[in-house]
């Protein structure tokens, strides 16, 4: 195999691996955006937030699959599942969390020059309500995302796919 076809599986891998997430964020910050927009619009502010989920969603996508590789994520493997599940949901968060805080941190700090005309400038252009409700929401959907992944695992594809597609049978 050349060089080409290589670099292309890798390519492959990486996307086929990142899509779940990508496209589970993509739908749930969509929501939070249409929900924005259905309260701002009661106000008469126009709000149109696809754009900025779609980013979120990608970022969020690269930071799981960075996180996913830190050994620290299978500290509670084989205890029961909702340890598991609220420790990386929390873990995520607050990796989100740090990124979410250190962009416009660094962004500024390059602008004004400085890291204390950089924190000035990020603590202005926050809007600390609308951070913290996004990211009240950023940890709920780590916790259903974390809890389909944690259970997929436990019971494997073809389970999980009967559990969740197919009618029971009794």
């Amino acid at each position: 195999m050349d060089g080409f076809g290589k670099v292309a599986q890798v390519v492959k891998r990486e996307v086929l691996e990142i899509l779940p997430v990508t496209i589970f964020f993509l739908i749930g910050f969509n929501l939070i955006a249409f929900t924005k927009h259905l309260v701002l619009a009661e106000e008469g502010v126009v709000y149109d937030g696809i754009i900025v989920a779609t980013v979120g969603a990608l970022i969020i996508a690269k930071v799981v699959l960075v996180v996913d590789k830190l050994p620290i994520l299978r500290f509670f493997r084989g205890r029961p599942l909702y340890r598991p599940i609220l420790f990386r949901a929390t873990f995520y968060t607050l990796c989100v969390l740090l990124v979410r805080l250190l962009e416009p941190l660094i962004r500024n700090t390059i602008h004004q020059g400085s890291l204390a005309g950089g924190i000035e400038a990020g603590r202005a252009e926050i809007v600390w309500q609308e951070f913290a409700f996004v990211q009240v929401w950023i940890f709920v959907l780590f916790v259903v995302y974390v809890a389909f992944v944690e259970v997929h695992t436990e019971l494997g594809r073809e389970p999980l796919t009967r559990i969740m597609f197919w009618r029971a049978e009794r």
